[in-house]
């Protein structure tokens, strides 16, 4: 995995590396989890990571990444598709606006924005 970090742009720092290995890690014992981090953070990229992460460590589901904002959704999907092509897993990650229907066990479903997802 930090092979395929070190040739990406959008390079995670080392707290969202953590956070996001921590997440996964616990998702072992915790299948829901919400986290929040102040703006300027990089939700992005610690979604990113996290979603490599557990895709590396589970070679079957797939990963639906929800992103409420269109504006947010357009600029990850394409900052990070090259990054899921280098992991070879582009076939396995999905970007979609609100929650879908149909979601199988053994996915892994990241939230963006869920506040939006809460309240409108």
């Amino acid at each position: 995995m930090e092979s395929t970090l070190q040739y990406f742009d959008s390079a995670p720092n080392p707290t969202q590396l953590a956070v996001a290995i921590y997440s996964v890690g616990l998702s072992e014992k915790k299948l829901k989890q919400l986290w929040q981090l102040p703006a300027g953070t990089g939700k992005s990229r610690v979604i990113a990571t996290a979603a490599l992460v557990w895709a590396k460590t589970n070679p079957r589901g797939n990963i639906i990444i929800v992103i409420p904002n269109e504006l947010l959704h357009a600029r990850d999907e394409a900052t990070f598709k090259n990054l899921w092509r280098l992991a070879n897993i582009e076939d396995r990650v999905r970007y979609v606006s609100s929650l879908p229907k149909g979601i199988s066990t053994g996915d892994l479903v990241l939230l963006d924005e869920a506040d939006h997802l809460l309240f409108h």
